[in-house]
C-alpha cells in the first residue's frame, strides 16, 4: 500500500527561505546590538580621546599638530607668539611633558548627554607632577552616529622673565629670543605663552657680564591670574675678563694714589699726603670684592654698576717724621651701554 510523504517537496522549498531570512534577521539584530554598544562606548570616550590626541602631540614635540587641533589664540590671557609654539621650541626643551592620565574630572558626567565637559590631564615635567583641566565641546556628528568633540582650551603655560641688567636686552628661552623686564621696575615683565616643558633660559651675549643658564619649568596654571605665572630671573655678574680688567685698573690707581699723582678715589691716602705725609707704601693691597648694578641707574638705556674693593693698608712718614699707617678702600662705577661698551670711573 502506497503512503504519501509527510513533508511534500514544495513545503520544504518554502521553508528554506524562511529559515535563511530568520538567520539574517538574527545576525542583523546581534550586529545592531554590538554596533550600538561600540558606538555608545566610542561616544562616551570621545571627549577624552580628543584631549588625549592633543596632549600626546605636545608630549612628542609636534607643536604644529597641536596648533592644528587647538588654536592657541583661544587663550586670551596674552598675545600669542607662534615662534614660541613651534616644533623648534619644543625640540629645544630640556624635558617635555609625560602624560600619566587623561579622564573626565566628574565621573558622574555622561558625555553622551552633555554639550561640554571638562577633562583632566595628569602629567609630569621631570620629577614634578602637574594637573590641567581642559574644556571640550561637542562639535557635531560623523554620519549622524559618531559624536565629534573638540578641545577649546589650549594647554599653555605663562612665563615672565626679569633681569638685573635690562640694558643687555632680550634673553633666550629655548630656541627663541624673548623680552625681559627689570627687577628694579615695579611693573610686571611681559607675559609669554609656551607649551608646558622645561626650557633653558640664557642671558644675552656680552664681553663684560654673563648669566648662568636657568632651567625654567613652564607648567600650566590659571592663565587668568598673573600670580600663578612662572617668573624667572636672568642674573648677570661680571665676567672673568671684566674682573681682571678692573683689578689691573685698581692696582694702577692705588699706585697713583700712593705717589700723589691723582686724587680721585684716593681718599685716606690723599688725606695723608695733604697733611704732609711722604714715602707712602702699600702694605696690604686691596682686591675687587663686588661689582653690582645700581638700582637707581639701571634700565634699557644704560646700567651703572658699583665697584667696591676689600680694605687695604698703607704706611707712610708723617710731617713730623713719625711712621704711621692707614687703611684704604677703592670705589668705582662702571657704566654699560646697550652696545656692550663700558666706561670706568673712580670716585
Amino acid at each position: 500500500m502506497d503512503t504519501e510523504p509527510s513533508n511534500p517537496p514544495s513545503l520544504k522549498r518554502r521553508r528554506k527561505p524562511l529559515l535563511v531570512a530568520a538567520l539574517v534577521l538574527a545576525v542583523l539584530a546581534v550586529a545592531g546590538v554590538v554596533g550600538a554598544v561600540v558606538v555608545g562606548k566610542r561616544n562616551a570616550g570621545a571627549p577624552v580621546a580628543a584631549v588625549r590626541e592633543y596632549v600626546d602631540a605636545i608630549a612628542r614635540g609636534d607643536a604644529a599638530a597641536a596648533n592644528a587641533l587647538v588654536d592657541p589664540r583661544l587663550a586670551a590671557a596674552a598675545a600669542v607668539d607662534v615662534d614660541l609654539l613651534s616644533n623648534d621650541m619644543l625640540a629645544a626643551a630640556e624635558h617635555r611633558i609625560e602624560i600619566d592620565n587623561v579622564s573626565i574630572i566628574d565621573p558622574a558626567v555622561n558625555p553622551t548627554e552633555e554639550t561640554e565637559v571638562v577633562v583632566g590631564v595628569d602629567y609630569r615635567l621631570g620629577s614634578e607632577e602637574h594637573f590641567a583641566a581642559l574644556r571640550v565641546e561637542r562639535a557635531g556628528t560623523t554620519a549622524g552616529v559618531l559624536d565629534d568633540w573638540r578641545v577649546v582650551e589650549p594647554l599653555l603655560a605663562a612665563v615672565r622673565v626679569e633681569t638685573n641688567v635690562p640694558t643687555l636686552g632680550a634673553a633666550r628661552l629655548g630656541a627663541v629670543d624673548i623680552p625681559v623686564g627689570s627687577v628694579f621696575d615695579d611693573r610686571l615683565a611681559d607675559r609669554i605663552l609656551v607649551y608646558p616643558a622645561v626650557y633653558s633660559l640664557r642671558g644675552a651675549t656680552s664681553r663684560h657680564f654673563a648669566a648662568e643658564p636657568v632651567a625654567v619649568a613652564a607648567h600650566t596654571a590659571d592663565l587668568t591670574d598673573p600670580r600663578w605665572d612662572v617668573t624667572e630671573q636672568v642674573d648677570y655678574g661680571p665676567t672673568d675678563e671684566l674682573r681682571s680688567q678692573m683689578t689691573t685698573l685698581t692696582d694702577t690707581r692705588v699706585a697713583e694714589c700712593a705717589s700723589g699723582t691723582v686724587a680721585a678715589g684716593c681718599w685716606t691716602m690723599a688725606d695723608a699726603i695733604e697733611a704732609g705725609g711722604t714715602n707712602l707704601l702699600i702694605d696690604r693691597p686691596s682686591s675687587v670684592r663686588e661689582i653690582v648694578p645700581a638700582r637707581a641707574h639701571c634700565d634699557e638705556r644704560a646700567c651703572e654698576f658699583g665697584v667696591e674693593t676689600s680694605t687695604g693698608t698703607f704706611s707712610y712718614t708723617d710731617g713730623d717724621g713719625a711712621a704711621k699707617s692707614g687703611m684704604f678702600q677703592m670705589f668705582a662705577r662702571i657704566t654699560l651701554t646697550p652696545a656692550d661698551e663700558i666706561t670706568i670711573e673712580f670716585y
